[in-house]
């Protein structure tokens, strides 16, 4: 009988139908596991991707196309789920761990006659987070590449960095890599982030004009050697309990302020899908407050002494939360170098 492991952030879990599913992206446990299904065979949802479809060892795999098919297939397919979220022990039929040293990326790739430009690009990009100083054991691959898929020509690639502190110290390697003559890391310009905007249907109250004016300097979001590619930045074990919002029966999510502030603490404002800022309103005493956020958008949106207009809903007295198209962080006045 196989023996499920402790899984992380973006392990991938083989279901006994075929269906793959990735853990979300603050996971760290034991089974039931919190995952969500994204490579369903052709023959359970028989629809293209972009017009493409994928192959994991000789099955054909549709992918489900956005958060909505998502929750239709999970719904459809209840029998896998306990409590309509997590996945049932018993229909998991193998995991796969997305960090680098729990798989057998580094040897498949090196071995591989013909590797894909993508798989290359993956592999080149950890070979220089490894190289800066980045703990191997912090570095995750994931989505077609762990799954050993990827589409010649069409996928990008997925990374995934573990902890703050790992997250900080690639920021660094990335942006001096970036710099550096003939580089093969590429970060898009303002008309390219309107593209993008457009294209993956970004889900912010920001414009796309708004949008481009950060999204250049997000280093998780980039092309090397061709290839797009994002890295998804998850808090370690430990941090995940700072990511908790406090509870408040007066809590209205329709209710909004608007306000400016500055940055006074940055260092978990780098998570993909939720982060957290300390700020201070400009004309409120010097009290902190603490920004929870929910929005994609946010993620990577200022630095520490950046002066930005707020949107946010109120929590309590102290807090202050945002959700994908109910609020915003903008830049007023930014300390970074352009």
């Amino acid at each position: 009988m196989y023996t499920l492991p402790s899984i992380a952030p973006f392990d991938a879990l083989k279901l006994e139908d075929g269906t793959y599913c990735f853990a979300h992206h603050d996971f760290w446990g034991d089974a039931p596991y919190f995952a969500w299904p994204k490579y369903v065979p052709s023959r359970r949802y028989p629809h293209d991707f972009m017009g493409y479809f994928w192959t994991y060892e000789g099955t054909q795999y549709s992918r489900l196309r956005d958060t909505k098919a998502v929750h239709d297939y999970m719904a459809l397919n209840s029998v896998f789920f306990v409590d309509g979220t997590r996945i049932d022990p018993a229909a998991v039929e193998t995991v796969i761990p997305a960090r680098i040293t729990m798989n057998d990326f580094f040897k498949y790739t090196e071995k591989l006659k013909g590797a894909t430009a993508e798989r290359i690009a993956t592999f080149d990009l950890v070979r220089h987070l490894i190289d800066g100083g980045v703990d191997s054991d912090m570095i995750g691959v994931t989505g077609s590449i762990l799954l050993k898929g990827e589409i010649s020509g069409f996928s990008d690639f997925d990374l995934v960095l573990y902890g703050a502190r790992t997250i900080e110290k690639s920021e660094k390697i990335l942006r001096k890599l970036a710099l550096k003559p003939n580089s093969p890391l590429y970060y898009r310009r303002k008309e390219e982030a309107i593209k993008f905007y457009h294209k993956y249907n970004v889900l912010s109250d920001l414009t796309p004009e708004e949008f481009s004016e950060t999204f250049p300097q997000k280093v998780s979001q980039g092309i090397m050697s061709e290839i797009p590619f994002s890295i998804f930045q998850v808090p370690s074990k430990d941090e995940v309990a700072v990511l908790k919002e406090p509870e408040s029966s007066a809590f209205d999510p329709l209710s909004k302020d608007r306000f400016e502030a500055t940055v006074e603490d940055d260092f978990y404002s780098k998570y993909t899908y939720k982060c957290l800022y300390k700020i201070k309103k400009t004309h409120d005493g010097g009290k902190i407050y603490t920004l929870y956020c929910h929005d994609r958008a946010c993620t990577e949106q200022a630095k520490n002494g950046d002066l930005v207009l707020i949107e946010a809903s109120r929590i309590n007295d102290d807090s202050y939360v945002i959700h994908p198209k109910n609020g915003y962080i903008k830049p007023i006045k930014s300390s970074r170098l352009r």
